[in-house]
């Protein structure tokens, strides 16, 4: 049965539409039964202009309803054949000797023959849910879970019949089931699970069809547990990574939540974490990363996935080794990384923009400041956030949130008139200001320490495809940007996280002023590490023949090649006075390479280096002395040798002395040169004070949960 035809014609649409209009929140999922979107259980909406967008984007989904936004508890009672279990006589021969009533319950026969009863209930974060644990075949759904919506039809016809009663008139769940749910999960809570680490066998509930889930998360655990009690800093954060990924397991009900509690306790308390903060404040990261990943329950194991092997008996050289999670090894302290090639399923590169933009790739804009770098994040974040066309009917984007952190521009005066200005989607456009510490204090966000917090907000966002960081250096903290090793010890994790969440990363940067000496490669800010970490660069520069026109050309593309395009940065008047700038591309492309761009561009530089050497030092020593080493390394970020920096020094009549309190060498002028400024134009913008909230939202149906604790 094919859907690709006009949504109006699509069967699923018309049904998640109807049970909107009842008041249920949907979500699309997959014709297997599992989620489009990440963090589906608070993702479900109302709102039909949402759902429409997701089934154009996914035409062959059927409608899901989370069980804990809508008040649900559902018994899903299966039905697999000849010989196995009979869940749905079970579960009336239960609700027969318990003198339960089922005659007016609104019940569902799935395609497979089983069966959906619907409940009422408003305590499902309490009962959770459970598989075979009520009875063979007998599973229940709450909160963080869903069911597939009555009236669904899959692909090959066959449908979600209604058999009994209506949604709107759901009985509230009887109180023998809910006694029994409540007694299951007290049971879980004062459970003492074996030492998972030693690697014995905890007791489960789960069936055989569960053995290879169970499995899975086991050996899962003991690596977390084994790897967080060997990690010497930053042990907050991995803490909060370990207790979310197992959190997911627990949600899907493959672990028992006090194994998990128990083994990641003796964990940190093993690698001394307490010490500094004290065991209350590890409790609470833990119990936090739980809850955040008992609400993004795993999917079930596809036959592709393969089960962890189990390493703990091999040696080597006569020492134990002890494989760390995803087959990481463990010796000594050190992990070696490693994957069979055979277990990696090949795949196709994912475009977000074609040729240009991948999907789970670093992509790096750079370029001078006012040339539209920013407008041009903007105008991709509306193309994503609307499913508009690109340049040169170059495909249409899958529509998505946008994740944006700028601490250059005021959302206010100048982010959200742009993307009106840009015709966005302004429901589905998030800014990360600053995050607020345990302390109630505003700080601003960090990529070295704070990609938890973004982790959470791609697992809880409503699908993100794209994020943007502008400007990448503002977000680097602590990070020696002229030093490759270190720039790339920082980007690593953010391409991580960009891969394993299919999110395209695009950071925008800046020019050094040496242009890179006609070489685009060397010419954006910082260290050259920055060009390599990323898969793919672009340059935006001016046309020599039309200051106008803007090229946009590739630098560096690892993945395909992009021909340049030229764009013009428009002006259209918003309500209230508004005058907000947006780009607008022009059609064709053009044959220029960023080599001739960044050349052209040099040759219109009328100022000589060491006019810019002269400009930079009276502007760093404009309030005072500054170390000689935090200079020389400044200037070499923007561009300047220390050969010319030092011809700059004598001609400005610099001062070279010993800092009387630390005794570092310092340079000087002999006079206030605060003065000397006085006409000059700034060189940089400052930057605005974004450190107001924790997160800014333009949509008010935003995921309302409580975020990750702070790092350590």
């Amino acid at each position: 049965m094919n859907y690709g035809s006009p949504l109006a014609a699509n069967p699923n649409l018309m049904n998640a539409l109807q049970h909107a209009r009842n008041g249920f929140a949907v979500i699309p999922c997959k014709p297997d039964k599992r989620p489009y979107l990440k963090g589906w259980p608070t993702a479900g909406t109302t709102d039909e202009p949402t759902i429409h967008s997701w089934w154009q984007q996914f035409p062959d989904a059927v409608a899901g309803l989370p069980c804990g936004p809508n008040s649900l508890l559902v018994v899903d009672c299966d039905r697999k054949g000849e010989g196995k279990p009979d869940g749905v006589a079970n579960f009336e021969a239960e609700c027969r000797q318990a003198h339960i009533d089922l005659s007016g319950c609104f019940a569902v026969e799935t395609p497979s023959g089983g069966r959906h009863y619907y409940f009422r209930t408003n305590d499902g974060a309490s009962l959770g849910n459970t598989t075979g644990r009520l009875g063979e075949g007998i599973d229940t759904r709450s909160f963080g879970g869903f069911a597939v919506a009555p009236g669904s039809v899959l692909p090959d016809g066959r449908v979600y019949h209604v058999i009994q009663g209506a949604i709107l008139d759901t009985d509230f769940l009887p109180e023998t089931i809910r006694v029994a749910l409540l007694k299951l999960k007290q049971e879980d809570a004062s459970h003492v699970a074996p030492e998972v680490l030693e690697g014995q066998k905890s007791e489960t509930n789960c069936g055989p069809a569960r053995d290879r889930e169970r499995a899975y998360a086991v050996k899962s655990l003991r690596d977390e547990a084994t790897t967080l009690a060997a990690t010497p800093s930053l042990r907050n954060h991995a803490l909060n990574v370990a207790a979310f990924k197992m959190g997911t397991m627990v949600g899907a009900d493959w672990i028992k939540r006090a194994e998990v509690e128990s083994a990641l306790r003796s964990a940190y308390l093993t690698n001394g974490y307490c010490e500094k903060d004290g065991e209350p404040e590890a409790w609470a990261t833990l119990q936090s990363g739980l809850h955040a990943g008992i609400m993004s329950p795993r999917p079930p194991l596809s036959e592709s996935d393969p089960t962890p092997i189990d390493f703990s008996h091999m040696k080597s050289n006569g020492t134990p080794l002890n494989f760390a999670a995803r087959g990481s090894v463990a010796v000594g302290g050190d992990r070696l990384v490693i994957r069979c090639v055979a277990d990696v399923q090949a795949e196709p590169i994912s475009w977000l923009w074609p040729l240009r933009i991948a999907s789970g790739k670093l992509t790096i804009i750079a370029g001078e400041p006012g040339l539209g770098k920013s407008q041009l994040a903007v105008f991709m974040a509306a193309k994503v956030t609307t499913g508009a066309s690109w340049p040169n009917d170059d495909g249409r984007p899958p529509i998505g949130s946008v994740v944006m952190l700028s601490c250059e521009d005021d959302i206010a005066d100048t982010i959200r008139p742009r993307l009106e200005a840009a015709g966005a989607n302004l429901s589905l456009v998030h800014v990360i200001e600053a995050v607020r510490t345990g302390s109630g204090q505003m700080r601003g966000f960090s990529i070295t320490e704070d990609l938890a917090h973004l982790e959470w907000v791609l697992t809880n966002a409503s699908d993100v495809k794209l994020v943007i960081v502008d400007p990448i250096t503002a977000y680097l903290g602590g990070t020696k940007t002229h030093i490759a090793a270190d720039v790339r010890a920082a980007l690593a994790p953010l391409q991580e996280l960009a891969s394993r969440y299919r999110v395209a990363v695009v950071a925008v940067s800046h020019l050094n002023k040496s242009g890179g000496n006609g070489k685009s490669i060397n010419a954006v800010t910082g260290s050259v590490a920055f060009v390599a970490a990323s898969r793919a660069t672009f340059l935006v520069t001016k046309d020599n023949d039309d200051p106008a026109r803007r090229l946009f050309v590739q630098s560096k593309n690892n993945l395909a090649e992009a021909p340049a395009l030229a764009f013009r940065i428009q002006s259209r008047m918003l309500p209230k006075g508004i005058n907000a700038s947006y780009v607008e591309f022009e059609s064709g492309t053009v044959s220029i390479t960023a080599d001739e761009a960044i050349g052209d561009t040099s040759r219109q530089d009328d100022r000589s280096a060491l006019d810019e050497a002269k400009e930079f030092l009276t502007a760093e020593l404009g309030n005072g002395a500054v170390p000689v080493k935090d200079l020389l390394n400044r200037a070499r970020d923007m561009g300047i040798s220390e050969k010319t920096l030092r011809r700059a020094k004598k001609q400005l009549g610099v001062h070279d002395r010993k800092d009387s309190f630390q005794g570092k060498s310092v340079w000087a002028f002999p006079f206030n040169a605060n003065a000397m400024m006085e006409g000059m134009s700034k060189t940089a913008k400052p930057l605005k004070d974004a450190h107001t909230e924790s997160m800014a939202i333009f949509a008010p149906t935003w995921p309302s949960l409580a975020a990750p604790e702070d790092e350590e």
